[in-house]
């Protein structure tokens, strides 16, 4: 699909698709830095993937919550879907007692699903401040937030199966083809 900054409503109005990212390649870079493309890929598809939050600027009493909200703290035990600037939330999967990220928290273009601009920069950073390439990892707060909301690391048993069938297949082929060069090294 290709798609044009003249749409009307954004890159993805009227689309028929799950998720939708848009990229303006001119402005990334390949190798880290304040836009670096595999950050700016990561970012947005964590977040076609369902990280964000459904709190939006000036509505305080929104009654819908996204997945990530549920995990949205400004003390232990307390949720927080206060929008106000001054009013700290972050990311914990233990009701509030570990503080994991700090959200953005304010009406300044990021979402508010967001982290706070870190040093360095980290992929689900509202902002980049362009200090170094950060990269998702397995112990990055963003994986975290991708499992707490559904996905997983571990691999589904079925896919495992087939991992194991597979290898097996190959070191049975390994070996007759070693029996094969064993038979024709007698003559």
């Amino acid at each position: 699909m290709t798609f044009t900054s003249t749409n009307s409503g954004g890159f993805c109005a009227g689309s028929n698709l799950d998720g939708c990212v848009g990229l303006n390649v001119g402005l990334t870079t390949t190798g880290g830095g304040a836009y670096s493309l595999l950050d700016t890929v990561e970012h947005e598809i964590d977040e076609v993937l369902g990280l964000g939050s459904s709190l939006l600027a000036g509505n305080q009493t929104q009654t819908y919550k996204s997945a990530e909200d549920l995990f949205r703290y400004s003390s232990t035990g307390v949720l927080s879907y206060n929008l106000a600037c001054n009013t700290a939330a972050y990311f914990s999967i233990n009701g509030g007692v570990t503080n994991l990220n700090s959200f953005n928290n304010c009406n300044n273009g990021g979402d508010y699903g967001d982290w706070v601009t870190h040093t360095p920069s980290q992929v689900q950073d509202a902002f980049t401040n362009g200090s170094g390439s950060s990269g998702l990892t397995v112990s990055s707060a963003e994986v975290t937030a991708l499992d707490v909301i559904g996905y997983t690391l571990i691999p589904e048993p079925a896919g495992v199966a087939l991992f194991g069938v597979g290898f097996a297949g190959l070191f049975m082929a390994r070996r007759v083809q070693h029996k094969k060069n064993i038979s024709l090294s007698a003559y």
